[in-house]
């Protein structure tokens, strides 16, 4: 008798083989027994039906319809031709063990840790990511917004948003908010107050006229944040160009942005 590693038993042999599906309990246990026995010596069971069915533990009568069914009789006693391919496995495994087993996989070369240049582009690249997310956010709503049916006799208004004016003028009494966002950005409180005239500019450019005070609150925050880590400086009033014409605010708004940011599609 050879000696072996265990084998893989596949649970298809008794889910998709009509043969072994239809087996009882007790013939299923015998060809178990029977596969065990076939795959220790190299696929030859070298016992009469009599001697098998003491050591399945069984009958003779089972032992005899198992191997009518699953078995095939060979010069030596009894072959399982389903164990071939357990045996062809074993084999295969044997000889690339002794080949060494699998190839070895390429390290990965390691990132430099000191690197500091690349940890600094990395957080600018997430910063920026960051930023593109809030804005193409902002963008979605903008769009979804200009779908509706365009009815005077309906309002179109989601519950709970203010018009950015309104907006403006209750949160600058918000001082505790106000103060949170100069802590976290090393800001006076007028130089806060001169970044949230800024941040409301930069809603009415961008075509938001109306918000939530709590997403207002948290993108103002949040925009403050990523300008001021970008070395740029607040716009809070409209270029001179414009003081001698009569825009609406929203006309002013997108004069401001296109001063900072160049000419921008709505």
């Amino acid at each position: 008798m050879s000696r072996k590693l265990g084998y893989t038993w596949y649970p298809k042999d008794f889910i998709s083989d009509p043969d072994v599906m239809f087996m009882t309990a007790a013939e299923r246990g015998v060809y178990r027994d029977l596969l065990d026995i076939a795959y220790l010596n190299d696929n030859e069971i070298k016992y009469n039906v009599e001697m098998l069915a003491k050591y399945t533990n069984s009958d003779i009568e089972t032992v005899q319809r198992v191997l009518n069914v699953k078995g095939k009789e060979i010069d030596v006693g009894w072959s399982i031709p389903s164990c071939e391919k357990r045996l062809n496995i074993a084999q295969k495994n044997k000889q690339n063990g002794g080949k060494g087993g699998r190839p070895k996989t390429q390290t990965k070369p390691k990132s430099n840790p000191n690197n500091n240049q690349s940890v600094t582009n990395t957080g600018t690249q997430t910063e920026r990511q960051r930023e593109r997310e809030i804005e193409s956010e902002y963008k979605r709503e903008i769009e979804s917004e200009s779908e509706l049916p365009n009815s005077p006799t309906q309002n179109f208004s989601f519950p709970g948003r203010q018009p950015i004016e309104t907006l403006k003028k209750n949160c600058a009494g918000h001082q505790s908010w106000l103060e949170s966002i100069g802590m976290k950005n090393s800001l006076s409180m007028g130089q806060v107050l001169e970044w949230f005239d800024a941040f409301c500019l930069h809603l009415l450019a961008s075509g938001k006229t109306e918000e939530t005070e709590q997403e207002f609150k948290r993108y103002c925050a949040s925009w403050i944040a990523s300008e001021v880590r970008q070395g740029r400086k607040p716009i809070t009033t409209p270029p001179p160009e414009v003081n001698d014409k009569k825009l609406s605010a929203m006309e002013i708004a997108k004069k401001v942005a296109e001063e900072k940011y160049g000419n921008i599609n709505i």
